[in-house]
Order: C-alpha cells, then structure tokens, then sequence
C-alpha cells in the first residue's frame, strides 16, 4: 500500500501541501496515533473506506467535521480526551483547509461544505436534545416536588387557618368575657372600697365606744370606791385599765391566761388589742409574738388586723421583721395579708422599703409577689414605678417574678401593655423572662401571639429567650414547635429551630433530633440534622450523629432517608460530603444509594454530577470496582446510567463491564436491565465484555447472546463488530470455534428433539395398552370378586 507501510505507520506527507492542509493533517496524524491501531483496523471500527482514511491522514483529502469528531471521541474513549484548546484549534485548521479546498474545488466544495455544516449542527442537535431530555426528567421531579409541597402547604395552611380561626373565636369570647369580669371586678373594688372605708369608720366608732365603756367602767369603779367598796379589792374593769397601761409583756400575757375562761375571752381579745394599740410597736410586737408562745393564737390573730389598720405603715414592717424572726409564719401571713386588703400602694411601698431597709430580702419577695399577684393591674403598675423611683429594682423583679408565675397569661400580656405605657422597659422583660422560663410551651407560645399585637420585638425575645434558657427540655421545644402552628407570628419554628441549633451543644441537638422525629416532626428533624451537621466542625458532628444513633429507634437512618426524599440533589451531595468527612462513610453509601433510587433519572444524573464536581470519593475508581461486585444489577445500572448522564461515559463502561463481565449469572441480568434504559450502553457493555475475553469466552458469549430474543439481535452484530477490529488471528479462531460450537449445539438439539419424540411416542404406546378391554392393568374394567355362599361355588 502507498499510503502505509507493513508495520501499519503512516507515511510521510507529501510535498506542496497546502499550510494549513498540511497542518490539518499533522494534528490528525497526532491524534490517532494515540489509538495505537492500524489504518485497516481504524475503518472497520468506523464504516468507512481504508483509503478514504489514509487521504484524510495524508492531507491529500479534506474529511468532513464528522469524521474529526468521531476521531474525539475514539481518543476519549481510550482515556485520554481532547482538550477544549486542542478541539478548538482543530475547528480552525478544518475551516481554513475547507476554504482553501473551496477555491479549488468550487460547487463540489461547496457542497461538502454543507454536509460539514449539517453533521455538526446535528451532532448540536444530539447533544441538545440529550440535555433537554435530562432537564425535562429534572423540571418534571421538580414540578412533581412542588405540586406534593404545594398540597403539604394547602393543607399545613387550612389546619393552621382553622386553629387561627379557633384562637381568634376563643379569644374574641374571652375578650367579651374578660371585659364583663373586668367590669364586675371594677364594681366589686369599689363597692369593696366603700365597705372598707365604712369598716373602718365602724371599728373607729367601736374603739371610741370601748374606750368611752372604759372611762365608764373606770367612773363607776371610782364611785364605788368612795362608796366605801375599795377595802374589799380593787374592780375588774380597773385592773385591767391599769393594766393595760403599766403592766409589762409577762404580766399581760399571765392576766390574758386568767382571762381566757368562758364569758371573758371578749374581754381577753379587747385588753391585747388595747395594750397593743397604746404601747410602742417593738412591745407590741413582743406581746404578739409572747402570746404565740402561750397558746393564745385566737387572741393574737383577733387583734392583728386593728394594729395593722390603726398603726402606721411602718410599724406593718416591723411586724412582719418581728414575726418572721420568730418564726411565726401565720402571724406574718395574717399581717401580710391584711396589710394588702387595706393599705393603698404607698403604704404597700412603704411597708416593702422598710423590710428592704432591715435585710428581709425573702419578706420583700413574698409581700411584693402577693401584691402583684393579687392586686389590680393598676395597682401593680403604680407600685412597680413608686419602688423603681426609691430604687428598688431588686424588689421590684422578685415581685414580677412571682407575678409572672402565677397570674393567667393573659393578664401577664395585658400588665406588660401597661407598663409599656409608663416606659417600664426592664420590668417588661423581667416579666417575659420568666415567663419564658418557667411557663409551659403553650403559655410561653400565647404571651408571644399577645405581645406581638404590641410589640414584635417582645415576642421574638420571649421564644428566643425560651430557646436558649431550656436547652436540657427537648420535650418543652416540640411542644413548642407543635404551638407556634398556631399562631401566626415572625419568629417562626425554623427561626426557633436555627437558633437551637446555634445555641445548644451537640449532644442537645441530637436528643433534639430525636424528639422531632418521634414527635412526628419529620421535616423539621431532617432540617435540625443537616443545619447542625453544617454548623458544627468534623468531630462535633461525629458525635452529633452517634447520639441521634444511641437515641433514637433506627438511628440516624431514620432521619437521613427523609432526608433523601425531600432534598434537592445539590443539598445531598452535600449532605454526603458532611457524611463522609465525619468518618460515616455507612451513612454517606445508603444516603447515595437511597438518592439514586426511587427518584427520577434527571435527579440521578444531577446528584452524581454534584459528587463529582466535589470530587467525592464515591465515585472514585476502586469504589465504582467494589460496587460492581456487592450491587445488585438494577442499582448497577442505575449507577451507570447515571454516569452517563452527567458526563461520565468511560467511568460507566469500565463500572458495567465489571458488574457484568465476572460470568453469564451477572452478565445477563445487567444486559437485561440496561436494555430497558439505554440501548446504546448495552451495546457498548456487549462491545466492552467481548473485547475483555479470551477466544473461548467470547464464543460463549456469542452463544449466550444468539440465544437471547429476536430483539436483542444488534448485540450480536456489535460483538461481530468489535471482534472483527481486533487482531486478525483472533477473529479466525473465534470463526472457526463459533462454527464448531454451533454444530455441537445443532447436534445436542437435535437429539433432544429426537430423544422426545421417542419418549412421546412410549407414553402414547402406554396410554393405548391401558385404554385396551380387559388388559390387566385398566382399572375400569376391574369387578369385585363374589363372595363365598356356603354349600355352593
């Protein structure tokens, strides 16, 4: 041959060549030299002429920009592609060398030209449409995932809809029920206002009575005297007069024990109300407390409210020191209690100061947290400024804080409206906080839906304050997350949720995990794990996932398989990434598999292209070798056609034929599948297996493959095809191996057709023998035997 040499090199080009011809060709040669074949061998893999493609090699001929491309593509195929700079300078050179040939060739030019022209707009045809079928599978999975999201949120929206319209009807009813209570509550106060003013004008007029009985009885007692009565003893009512005035705390209580005998108890309660009335608050405290001590509770409980009513608002202070230090809870009760039925808010301010001033911190809180408790909100307003004036913050939060504990929330919310009126910012958020910290979720979740009407802000620091104090009640925050569906605020559960994920530890947010899921909290489960997963460095995360394993029934699998069905590929092949660098390489495999599977195919070839854009490991040579052994063959060729798909021709040959090629028991099962999704990787896995076997192998091969169903019969021909490529002695002794193995074949068959033929016929002969009157063997034709009559036969 002129244009190649025995050895199969390509001979020198020519002289007088066209530059760019020359350079054409030059650049050709390069590339198939990379092949590593021959010309001859070269045109049988592609259906073209041997001297056709030494004239496109030697310059001496133009080839079209198909025969360019294929050439591409051999090389890649090989594992070397062509560089985008290399491909470029190639589109160069052919149309230079195309419009020099054009001025010599004229129309015949011209009409290469055009069929140039027409092969690559088809080849952009191909790869377009290729790209559109992928992007129609992706925008349908999409449009799949909106319209499922779409119904989740229509109906997410009408549950949250009914409960809001709920909310809003139980409000509006408690709304109408409040403002009549209030209203009755507002008539009660006054009327009880009036009743204590007249109370107190009575129990004025009654102590004006007792004492004008007193003067009386001591008038009487002085007539008596000078009537000559006074050598016999002194009177009753004298004694006590004087008594009362002179006497010290043990006398008095010794004259209370002689008194305390049927018909002169009255007289008993009238002389301690008296001597504590007169005497100076520190022994009237003592007598208090001394007749605790003797057992005259009933006395000392009676006389309690008039020194409470008639004595100063500070001696209320030393009262309360006096009984408290002598541990006398219920006279501290009684006093407390009577201080704030009677004493307007000065005097209730009044009475807080002096405790602060004396060190009764615990008084302070108590006395205070049962005016804000049991006050009106007005009153408690006026008091929270009178003590914030004095400088009493402290006493001001203990008192808001038991106020925020006990009060129903809806007066918590409405007591913060008014203090927001005074500018009473810090008690405010005293009232929130503990709101926040001690409230169940349900309350915490209402004070927020209350104070958004006037304040946003507040409600976004009571949940957020909630969040971050109650970090160890996974519990409270499902409950919580389940509340805030319904109410419609700005600090929604994600909001709430990201920042648990913030402020908590891994081990907080694993447990946390946990309950979502359990709680049926699926999605908010799987976006708590992959946030905090992003959030947290490698070792962090370790642990995060083995505390989700350890507390939760499935472990961390229940929650990443969710994850598989509602993510978007880019945000898996992440979430896989994390997986894998925290040294979960089970979870990252299962998570790649399950993103593979039961998805559409435009949602596998994204998520394999993301994986491979981040280089992930996955997909590298010895993983893609571990998964042709242990996958089956339908995640095998869901693998491969993936690959395909984004890009990956040669890594899904090399991952098929290794799934396949192992022997007939895995080859047919992934030839078998792989039909039904792309007829063009299963010719080139037929093409793949065939030229990785021996000669015996690939008779087998053509014998397992003539076997197949008339419609597999292109294998058959793309095995020919590829045999025919390779070296010339190998495709005579598969010829002549072929031919003996199909006779052997023809020669068993037709023994088998004959060795049936024969056992049909003996089954016929055997029916027939059976069927015959009276043979021995017919079982119709058998009759009882007669039985035996005695005397005859």
């Amino acid at each position: 041959m002129a244009s190649e040499s025995v050895a199969g090199a390509l001979a020198p080009l020519k002289d007088g060549l066209d530059e760019d011809k020359r350079a054409l060709a030059q650049m050709l040669r390069e590339l198939f030299g990379c092949l590593n074949i021959s010309v001859r061998r070269y045109a049988l893999r592609r259906p073209l002429d041997k001297g056709t493609v030494s004239r496109y090699l030697n310059g001496s001929r133009t080839p079209p920009w198909s025969f360019v491309v294929d050439l591409m593509a051999d090389i890649a195929e090989e594992g070397t592609p062509v560089t985008p700079e290399v491909e470029e300078a190639l589109r160069e050179l052919h149309g230079r060398a195309r419009r020099a040939g054009s001025a010599r060739a004229g129309a015949a030019s011209e009409v290469q030209r055009l069929q140039d022209r027409l092969a690559e707009a088809d080849e952009e045809a191909s790869r377009g449409k290729v790209h559109a079928r992928a992007l129609t599978e992706v925008l349908r999975d999409r449009q799949r995932q909106l319209v499922e999201l779409q119904g989740k949120l229509n109906r997410l929206e009408k549950e949250r809809a009914e409960d809001h319209c709920a909310y809003e009807r139980s409000v509006i009813a408690w709304r109408g029920t409040y403002q009549e209570l209030r209203e009755e509550r507002d008539r009660l106060v006054h009327e009880v206002d009036e009743l204590r003013g007249a109370l107190a004008d009575a129990k004025r007029e009654v102590f004006a009575a007792e004492e004008h009985c007193t003067e009386l009885e001591g008038q009487l007692a002085e007539a008596e005297r000078r009537a000559g009565e006074a050598g016999v003893r002194m009177g009753l009512l004298e004694i006590l007069e004087t008594t009362d005035r002179t006497a010290s705390v043990p006398q008095l209580v010794e004259l209370v024990t002689h008194l305390t005998v049927p018909g002169r108890t009255a007289t008993a309660t009238e002389l301690v109300k008296s001597a504590g009335q007169a005497r100076p608050v520190a022994e009237a405290a003592a007598l208090m407390a001394a007749l605790y001590g003797a057992g005259h509770d009933r006395q000392a409980e009676a006389a309690l409210p008039a020194l409470v009513l008639v004595r100063p608002a500070a001696d209320t202070a030393v009262f309360i020191e006096h009984f408290a230090a002598a541990g006398l809870d219920a006279a501290t009760a009684t006093v407390m209690k009577t201080s704030l039925e009677i004493h307007p808010v000065a005097d209730v301010a009044a009475v807080a100061l002096g405790l602060a001033a004396a060190g009764e911190q615990e008084n302070v809180r108590v006395y205070l947290g049962a005016a804000a408790t049991v006050r009106p909100l007005g009153d408690v307003v006026d008091l929270v400024s009178l003590l914030g004036r004095r400088g009493a913050r402290q006493a001001v939060d203990a008192a808001l804080g038991v106020c925020a504990r006990e009060r129903p929330v809806q007066e918590v919310a409405e007591l913060c409206e008014l203090l927001l009126g005074h500018d009473e910012q810090d008690a405010i958020t005293c009232l929130e906080r503990v709101v926040a910290e001690v409230r169940p979720a349900r309350d915490v979740v209402d004070l927020a839906a209350l104070a958004d009407r006037f304040s946003p802000v507040d409600a976004d620091f009571v949940l957020a304050h909630s969040v971050h104090h109650r970090r160890d009640q996974h519990g409270y925050l499902v409950a919580l997350v389940t509340a805030l569906h319904t109410v419609r605020l700005r600090f929604g559960p994600g909001q709430l949720l990201a920042q648990a994920v913030r402020d908590w530890g891994v081990r907080e947010v694993g447990h946390l995990v946990g309950a979502l899921h359990v709680a049926g909290h699926w999605q908010y489960a799987v976006g708590v794990l992959t946030e905090a997963l992003h959030a947290h460095p490698v070792p962090a995360a370790a642990d995060l996932l083995a505390t989700v394993d350890a507390g939760l029934d499935g472990g961390a699998w229940a929650v990443l398989a969710d994850a598989c069905v509602v993510q978007p590929p880019e945000e898996l092949a992440a979430l896989i990434a994390l997986l894998g660098a925290c040294g979960a390489r089970a979870h990252a495999e299962r998570v790649f598999w399950k993103g593979l599977r039961g998805r559409v195919a435009g949602h596998a070839v994204q998520l394999v292209r993301s994986l491979h854009h981040d280089a992930s490991p996955l997909l590298a040579p010895a993983a893609l070798e571990g998964y042709a052994r242990r996958a089956t063959a339908d995640d095998v060729v869901e693998l491969g056609c993936a690959l395909e798909g984004a890009g990956q021709r040669a890594a899904a040959r090399a991952l098929l034929a290794a799934a396949a090629g192992r022997d007939r028991a895995h080859f047919l099962p992934v030839l078998g599948v792989l039909a039904g999704r792309d007829q063009r990787l299963a010719e080139f896995l037929v093409r793949d297996v065939a030229l990785a076997e021996s000669v015996s192998g690939r008779v087998n091969l053509a014998l397992v493959l003539a076997a197949l169903p008339a419609g597999t019969a292109r294998y058959e021909r793309c095995l020919l095809e590829a045999l025919r490529q390779a070296d010339p002695g190998e495709w005579a002794e598969f010829t002549r191996r072929i031919k003996a193995a199909r006779k052997v074949q023809k020669k068993v068959g037709d023994q088998v057709a004959r060795d049936g033929i024969r056992r049909d016929r003996r089954q016929r002969r055997r029916e027939f023998v059976r069927n015959v009157p009276g043979f021995p063997g017919r079982t119709a034709d058998r009759r009882p035997e007669p039985e035996a009559v005695p005397g005859g036969w």
